[in-house]
């Protein structure tokens, strides 16, 4: 049997990966808005994401902090 929270998690996990790794136009926008929500950088709230409340970011990427 699948764990459908754990493969979501996993693809959400991929997206970080991808920030990490990509130079696209979608990076300079999550890093814009989450150093504009958090005054940190995107990969510390990363790293810490459990301090941060994602409630100011769109849905997708709230998803991906909480991830």
């Amino acid at each position: 049997m699948v764990s459908i929270a754990l493969e979501v998690n996993a693809l959400l996990v991929q997206w970080i990966r991808r920030y990490l790794y990509s130079q696209n136009s979608w990076v300079s926008l999550i890093t814009f808005w989450v150093f504009d929500r958090f005054g940190i950088d995107p990969m510390g709230v990363f790293s810490v994401s459990l301090a941060f409340s994602p409630t100011g970011l769109p849905p997708f990427y709230a998803c991906v902090v909480n991830a």
